[in-house]
């Protein structure tokens, strides 16, 4: 006979079979609910193990023992929106780190299995920031608590209704926001859009994942052994409170360097240390669980200290989150793996082209790697071309030439160098994790969508549509973008496409016309899609397309594939590819 106590944590009953003689831990009143749950199942393990003979005859035990009831149900409280207002609501971790003050009733929902608990307050540290904080348990993300200030700093505030999942909040200083939980963000109105949340951490292909231990990286930058790779993804953990992670990166060359941290189990942040002068030379400590990212613009080469870190004590010892490092290339404006052809009349404006490694074929024309077109031209003293082999069709002409063979009537205006050493690079960028959703966008004719960076499906815009990207990173399948279609950036981005991009003729991509210092080098698109279904050289459609007189304004990286920028476009950025078509009469321009 067994005495049974029923303790209500969070909206979960937990039915715990206590043993003769035993009884609950005498609490305070003030403990939080969660650490009361933990002590008692720890004291039931220790009595089990006592009480529990030893079997013999076997190595089995003959009755399997009767597994812990799990009821979810939620408190008492106010119905609200999906959810429900209520007192029952124990006190956030945040709460216990001196770091946070409730002042307001805590909204609650179930989904499912999952338990979600929304805290509205106020920081501790600044108490003009209010702060609301979610906690998820139960789900396939594990237990997660996650840490959101409001837009503006408003004083403490309090959850005053719903609409669905989208929460009302009125602040001290008498604003009011706007907080959506399926997307675990504040969001501007009732009705924008927003993606939901995808459960975290999405793990990548098992053979591109490293071995994980918990608490992998030194803490202190005296510990650190060896560099870290560049240009890949590393999965480490911030496992406890105060937890950090310290890393060291070595770049040989002058040049933009770009570091994303993402994946977040909860809201961490890093900060970048040059070695040579001890200088901070970059910091994200935003709150949340959103990708973080930042470029380091003609970062020169050097040793750099990066270290990773819990913001407001944040940590997850479950999940690891995924930081990335590394160096851009810099000087081509054009730069194929196997090939690259500029057509009849196109013009390199900055920059050098050239072809990476000697290919066995097939070609984009003739047999060699690189082809300069009839009327092509590249008249900039500082630009290059090269490849192991080059043709120059009748009346083009190139600045500097490098090449192991040289044919055709076309002229070098410059200097002659051969032979030319190949590869011509090795810090080719690889590709980042790309972890798209199934939540497709589509953009009606002349219609408008401001998007905020997150996972997605396929991106539709039709005809005369304008896409707005807010800054960050975004996760893609595809995208299927009309005729005369406007995408702008307001901020740095990193668009990530599992599959192809094609962009319909007349369209643009580029900075906005209110952003402030952003240029090509700041819209970077990663494309991992091949050429038509089996990646053949003449397989349709291509990788990427951009259509006859498009803009664009970026960064292009499509290491498996064609990147063609069609007739008459004009391009300014860099633009690499296994193989790289300019079509006739379109510019280029470099910048990095």
């Amino acid at each position: 006979m067994a005495a049974t106590i029923a303790t209500l944590v969070f909206g979960i009953s937990l039915a715990l079979g206590l043993p003769r003689g035993s009884s609950p831990t005498p609490f305070p009143t003030n403990y939080p609910g969660p650490k009361q749950t933990i002590v008692v199942a720890e004291e039931m393990t220790r009595e089990a193990a006592v009480l529990t003979p030893i079997p013999t005859g076997g190595s089995k035990l003959s009755e399997r023992p009767t597994p812990m009831e799990i009821e979810i149900y939620g408190p008492p409280g106010t119905p609200v929106g999906s959810g429900m207002v209520t007192e029952h609501f124990g006190l956030a971790s945040a709460y216990y780190m001196g770091l946070f003050e409730h002042t307001g009733l805590a909204w609650f929902e179930n989904v499912g299995r999952e338990v979600i608990l929304v805290y509205p307050g106020v920081s501790t540290q600044d108490p003009s920031q209010g702060v609301i904080i979610v906690t998820r348990s139960g789900g396939s993300r594990g237990m997660d608590e996650s840490w959101h200030e409001t837009p503006v700093k408003s004083g403490s505030i309090k959850i005053v209704d719903a609409v669905g999942e989208r929460l009302i909040l009125d602040s001290e200083g008498g604003d009011t926001f706007y907080f959506d939980v399926p997307a675990d963000r504040f969001v501007n109105s009732l009705s924008e859009v927003v993606p939901t949340i995808t459960a975290r951490p999405i793990i990548p292909t098992p053979t591109l994942m490293p071995e994980l231990q918990s608490d992998d990286a030194p803490d202190e930058p005296g510990f650190i052994a060896s560099e870290s790779p560049s240009n890949k993804d590393l999965l480490y953990y911030i496992d406890l409170i105060g937890d950090e992670d310290w890393f060291l990166f070595h770049t040989n060359t002058t040049g933009k360097i770009e570091i994303s941290l993402s994946n977040l189990p909860a809201s961490y942040g890093f900060d970048v240390i040059r070695m040579s002068d001890q200088e901070r030379v970059g910091t994200v400590n935003e709150g949340g669980i959103e990708d973080k990212y930042l470029e380091l613009s003609d970062a020169p080469p050097d040793d750099y200290l990066l270290r990773v870190f819990g913001i407001n004590g944040a940590w997850n010892a479950d999940f690891p989150y995924t930081l990335r490092f590394g160096s851009v290339l810099s000087g081509f404006v054009v730069l194929g793996e196997e090939g690259v052809y500029l057509k009849q009349n196109a013009v390199v404006e900055s920059g050098d082209i050239g072809v990476n490694i000697a290919s066995d074929g097939p070609y984009l024309s003739g047999n060699e790697e690189v082809t300069i077109g009839i009327g092509a031209t590249i008249d900039n003293p500082d630009s290059r071309v090269m490849g192991d082999s080059i043709k120059l069709k009748q009346n083009s002409h190139v600045y500097d030439a490098y090449y192991n063979e040289l044919s055709g009537l076309g002229e070098v205006l410059g200097e002659h160098f051969s032979p030319v050493d190949l590869p011509l690079t090795t810090s080719l960028p690889s590709m980042p994790a790309i972890t798209p959703s199934e939540i497709d966008i589509d953009v009606p004719s002349g219609e408008t969508l401001i998007l905020h960076p997150g996972s997605y499906g396929i991106l539709e815009a039709r005809q005369g549509a304008t896409v707005i990207f807010t800054g960050g990173i975004y996760h893609f399948k595809e995208w299927d973008i009309g005729l005369n279609v406007f995408l702008y950036a307001r901020a740095p981005v990193q668009m990530r496409i599992e599959g192809k991009l094609q962009v319909d003729q007349g369209s643009f991509l580029g900075p906005s016309g209110d952003a402030q210092d952003l240029d090509s080098a700041d819209i970077v698109l990663y494309i991992n899609g091949i050429n038509g279904n089996n990646g053949s050289l003449g397989a349709t459609p291509k990788a990427a397309k951009f259509g006859i007189r498009s803009t664009v304004f970026a960064h292009v990286f499509v290491p498996n594939g064609t990147l063609w920028i069609r007739q008459g476009s004009t391009a300014e950025g860099a633009f690499i590819g296994k193989w790289v078509i300019i079509g006739i009469g379109a510019r280029v321009s470099l910048d990095w």
